[in-house]
């Protein structure tokens, strides 16, 4: 066999989320009188008007915010009266309904199927009150008209006369009342002929029921009389004196049932009662309970003794879900009770049935889970959905032997009921979410404060089908959409999933209220919820602006003085608090006249608050929709002499006549909870003749903020005084200015050092004068006449080689006369530099350079390796040729062979000659070969080819004279040396040398 269950309505005026796709009905907020008729996949109208706030169901852990339908409609003024002799055909005043009780014992709720074709069934409600009013809910199915009915006033005919009769149900009774006191609990079924207790038929009812009884009705527009959207019956009642039981006591009430459209939950029902005290003294314990026969009508008698179906929990703390065995042996009937609304009981729970005259039993735990008034029910379980509330197994445990029957039970917790006072529940009922398409979503407020900026939904979403897997939270600004998606969630059957999602600042309106449309949808099988409606009401803070002084005199108060402003023409409060410590009223609901204007307030702190320690102080303001100004904080403290630190600095340690420098001061008062007033700056040092400050450049910076000094003079004493006022603690001052040397006439001819430094002087709160002194600085004037240094320098000695050249002073930026360099023996222009850079290519003329650009003009002379002078030539005289051989020795003439080192590094050097031109007569005869040189040791034959004849490897001397040392000491020299028969012909000879010094020539 297949497990399934089929989902029926049962107490309900529509039918939301329901798998069939018949029409659908809904109701609106009660004065709207709207009832539409819309298709499965449209979505029907729900409306959030309240303003307030409302805390969400105190028994689960999220917090939607929920209208109180059932109170709003308790005292909407809509209601209409019907009178018994008009009950189809038209509408009168208030219906007056007097005499017999009729058949039906008592006021009770059945649940029950009507007859229709068996392949057709439709599923109704019934509420039946005493005397003789029995309301119809909902009669709906797909064998039954496609427009749901609405509740139908139904009289019963015949008047039995004023007597209680057992029903043919076990007993039903939404009104049971309880007395507790220090000698225990009193429990009276007040329309219940056992509801005194005791198991034989009494023969005076326990209560009294006042002739007038009023029945109400709330009309769907547009339809004929019969269709009501809600029906409400209104009595009094006492206690009968003549009822005698240890349970009685005095009670004198009003009593209001209502059963009707529940708009905070599409597809429900919602029914409840509210007792009012109008009796003249105070009932003190007082609680109010109600116990319901879950029953399903039309069910084969046969199923019955086995329908032992259990009672399970909806999860979230929300209620109960009832089962029961159906025609259909696959299927079951499934009725969900939910305890969601503000105006829910404090407890409930399911149980077996309680007895007949047994009104005790209604604190026994066996039979509800109450232990007494006081006592919590099932709620405190907090159980998941699907979870087994009450059983067989439960049954079995606690002995029972009646058949199993499952009852509803909810109650208050004991109050005491001063006269007008009144103690309400009520609940809702209808078909079970098992498998309804239509997810559930709630919003965790309804209104809200806007001020600008994203905006954050948040919220939960309910559904009980494991079929659905996904969820997508929408949002439009029109009931119509369209939609945008905004977030997806997974489902937790049975769970209220929270949810969230942020709409950006560009998507919402500025300054205006605006709605918020929100929705959920089934990404797998597109079942939409009913949309709901957030407001955002657009609050602009206030402005609070307040002065600020750090300190107070130990044993005095502390003043706040400062303003506040509101646009909005709301009245604003104003608050301030100490340390973060609890808040504490300057001024409540002030006047905002006129508004959006700056009002001045002060409030003084008095001194036994702030003791002698120091406080962090916080001042806001808070308009009448919650809307908070930003929190103006800062420390105050006990007065404290100032700290002061001062340090100068200047930007160039010298400039030229005519230059400037920057001064930059830096000061702070250092300590905390100071005050430091009537602030001086002024330099020390008179400033030299010629030497000024430039006071339009004068700039004071404030912990980087630009401020105005109150005065700023320099004084015929050639000192610059400021006045600066308030100098706040622990901020950082800056204070900048130029100084300038002016162009003297004549100009200075030498520099000038000048010296400055500065003082801070002030008064304390008590007029304590509080000086500082800052460090002292100094930079040079430069005379603008300038000179230009000429050097001749060795290079990589920096040694002299001429005496320096000063040129004639010249006015800076002129040119100076030509310069050129020298011609230096043995040494060679290698480099030229002006003061330190380096200048190339070398001059090759007189240049010139600008006065007080260049200071220096260094030539740089390398030494080299040269000849200093040398002979003119050797002659070696007339001689007389003969047959013999023949040696000469030369006269030198011109100057001797002297050699130039002025090298740094004196490395040595080598001579080497060689012949150039060998020695012939005017007829171009040659002798060869009788050219040499005797080097002391060796006569050596020159020729075309370098032959070494000297060297110097001793080389500290800077010049060596070949000549004397060696030649006319006849060591050495030259030789002319002709062989016998050498000489051809007579004449005279001429020959040329070539000497070379090393790599010189």
């Amino acid at each position: 066999m297949k497990n399934k269950i089929r989902i029926f309505f049962t107490g309900c005026i529509i039918l939301s989320g329901f798998l069939y796709t018949y029409s659908q009905s809904t109701a609106i907020k009660a004065k709207e009188k709207i009832n539409q008729d819309v298709s499965v996949k449209e979505i029907p109208k729900e409306t959030n008007s309240t303003i307030k706030k409302v805390q969400g169901p105190k028994n689960k852990a999220s917090s939607s915010y929920r209208r109180d339908v059932f109170t709003e409609q308790l005292d909407s003024l809509d209601w209409v009266g019907r009178s018994k002799k008009d009950i189809v055909r038209s509408i009168s005043d208030k219906a007056i309904l007097t005499g017999g009780y009729g058949r039906v014992a008592e006021q009770s709720d059945r649940f029950h199927t009507a007859n229709s074709a068996p392949d057709k069934p439709y599923y109704a409600t019934y509420r039946s009150y005493k005397p003789n009013v029995s309301l119809i809910m909902s009669k709906v199915g797909i064998g039954f008209n496609k427009n749901p009915q609405g509740p139908i006033y139904r009289g019963v005919e015949q008047n039995e006369g004023p007597e209680w009769q057992r029903d043919d149900f076990e007993t039903m009774s939404p009104l049971i009342i309880s007395q507790t006191s220090e000698s225990g609990t009193k429990v009276i079924d007040v329309l219940n002929m056992y509801g005194l207790g005791g198991e034989k038929d009494p023969e005076t009812p326990p209560s009294l029921i006042e002739p007038g009884a009023s029945w109400y009705g709330i009309m769907a527009p547009n339809e004929i009389p019969v269709r009501f959207l809600w029906s409400k019956i209104v009595y009094n009642v006492r206690n009968n004196p003549d009822a005698h039981s240890e349970n009685a006591f005095d009670y004198y009430l009003r009593v209001e049932y209502l059963i009707g459209m529940d708009s905070n939950t599409a597809g429900s029902v919602i029914t409840g009662i509210r007792v009012t005290n109008i009796g003249e003294e105070t009932l003190t314990g007082f609680s109010i309970g109600g116990r319901y026969s879950i029953a399903f009508k039309n069910i084969p008698e046969s199923m019955y003794p086995t329908n032992k179906r259990p009672v399970k929990y909806i999860g979230g703390n929300r209620g109960l879900i009832f089962y029961s065995q159906n025609q259909d042996p696959d299927s079951d009937v499934a009725t969900r009770f939910s305890f969601d609304s503000p105006s829910r009981p404090d407890n409930w729970s399911a149980g077996q049935i309680t007895e007949l005259g047994h009104p005790e039993q209604f604190f026994d735990p066996k039979y509800t889970s109450f232990s007494g008034p006081n006592s919590s029910g099932q709620e405190k379980n907090n159980a998941a959905y699907g979870e087994i509330a009450y059983s067989e197994d439960s049954y079995k445990e606690n002995g029972f032997t009646k058949p199993y029957t499952t009852g509803l039970y909810v109650k208050n917790t004991p109050k005491d009921l001063a006269p007008n006072e009144s103690t309400v529940y009520s609940f809702n009922l209808g078909p079970s979410g098992v498998i309804s398409l239509r997810p559930e979503i709630m919003l965790d407020e309804n209104e809200v404060s806007y001020e600008g900026g994203p905006h954050t939904v948040t919220g939960h979403v309910l559904q009980y089908s494991e079929n659905s897997k996904e969820f997508s939270l929408q949002y439009s600004f029109k009931e119509s959409g369209p939609y945008t998606d905004a977030t997806k969630v997974l489902n937790k059957p049975g769970e209220e999933v929270p949810w969230s999602f942020e709409i950006p600042e560009e998507k919402l309106q500025q300054g205006v209220t605006q709605d918020i449309y929100v929705r959920a949808r089934d990404t797998g099988t597109d079942a939409i919820s009913v949309p709901l409606r957030q407001t955002l009401i657009y609050n602009l803070k206030p402005v609070i602006t307040v002065e600020k002084p750090s300190w107070f005199f130990t044993g005095s108060g502390y003043t706040i003085n400062g303003t506040w402003k509101e646009s909005e023409g709301e009245t604003v409060s104003l608050y301030y608090s100490l340390d973060n410590g609890p808040r504490k009223l300057i001024g409540k609901d002030l006047a905002n006249t006129p508004v959006n204007t700056e009002i001045n307030f002060s409030k003084e702190i008095p001194a036994t608050e702030l003791g002698s320690s120091s406080h962090e102080l916080a001042v806001w303001a808070e308009d009448v929709r919650g809307g908070l100004s930003k929190e103006e904080i800062w420390s105050i403290g006990p007065h404290n002499k100032p700290v002061i630190s001062a340090d100068l600095t200047i930007d160039k340690p010298e400039i030229d006549e005519g230059g400037t420098v920057l001064f930059t001061s830096t000061f702070k008062n250092t300590s905390t909870h100071s005050l430091w007033d009537k602030v001086i700056y002024e330099t020390t040092n008179a400033f030299p003749k010629n030497v000024s400050v430039d006071t339009s450049s004068v700039k004071l910076v404030a912990d980087g903020v630009a401020v105005i000094p109150d005065k700023v003079e320099f004084g015929v004493d050639r000192k610059l005084k400021i006045e600066l006022g308030m100098v706040k603690e622990q901020t950082e001052m800056k204070l900048t200015y130029n100084v300038v040397s002016e162009n003297g006439t004549p100009p200075i001819k030498t520099p000038i050092n000048v010296e400055q430094s500065y003082k801070l002087s002030g008064q304390t709160a008590d007029t304590i004068l509080v000086e500082s002194k800052s460090n002292l600085q100094s930079f040079t004037i430069k005379p603008r006449i300038a000179s230009v240094e000429i050097l001749f320098l060795e290079a990589g000695t920096e040694l002299p080689l001429r005496e320096k050249v000063t040129l004639p002073l010249g006015i800076i930026g002129d040119l100076t006369p030509d310069v050129s360099s020298e011609v230096i023996e043995g040494y060679e222009l290698t480099q030229l530099y002006f003061d330190s850079v380096q200048q190339t290519p070398l001059p090759t003329k007189p240049f010139q350079v600008e006065y007080g650009k260049v200071e220096q003009v260094k030539f740089y002379y390398s030494g080299r390796l040269s000849f200093k002078t040398v002979p003119t030539s050797f002659d070696f005289g007339i001689q007389y040729a003969g047959v013999n051989r023949k040696r000469f020795k030369p006269e030198i003439k011109g100057s001797n062979l002297v050699v130039s080192d002025m090298r740094n590094e004196k490395s040595g050097w080598s001579l080497k000659v060689k012949v150039t031109n060998p020695l012939k007569n005017a007829d171009g005869i040659i002798i060869p070969d009788v050219i040499k040189y005797n080097n002391g040791s060796d006569e050596l034959v020159l020729n075309e080819m370098d032959t070494m004849i000297f060297q110097r490897k001793d080389n500290t001397k800077n010049e060596y004279d070949l000549t004397k040392e060696k030649w006319n000491k006849d060591e050495e020299g030259f030789i002319l040396d002709f062989p016998s028969g050498s000489v051809k012909a007579l004449g005279k000879y001429h020959g040329e040398l070539e000497f070379t010094l090393e790599d010189a020539k």
